[in-house]
């Protein structure tokens, strides 16, 4: 497939799909195609704000779709440690709520 909407449709069912394989509960979308993708694959009807990760890295949490964490970042955003410090926040995060 060469569209991209199609594209990131794909990608939004292979995501949900992978973490309803998993005990996963959070998942990373670069860029508002892929999330709002995702978002459509879980049926969600919105995002609530939760935290921001890190500068222009918001956390939400999902409404109607069991309360699925959505970590979004904005595809053409962050310098090169970006990424590195959303998967420390994300662990961190997953860990505090182990506790």
């Amino acid at each position: 497939e060469s569209d991209p909407i199609a594209i990131a449709a794909s990608f939004g069912r292979e995501a949900v799909a992978l973490m309803h394989a998993s005990s996963a509960k959070t998942i990373l979308c670069s860029g508002g195609d892929t999330a709002a993708a995702v978002m459509d694959a879980l049926d969600a009807r919105q995002l609530v704000p939760e935290y921001e990760l890190d500068i222009g890295v918001p956390v939400g949490r999902t409404e109607g779709a069991g309360g699925v964490r959505l970590i979004t970042k904005s595809g053409g955003f962050g310098d090169p440690g970006v990424l590195s410090r959303i998967a420390r926040g994300a662990i961190a995060g997953i860990r505090q709520a182990a506790a």
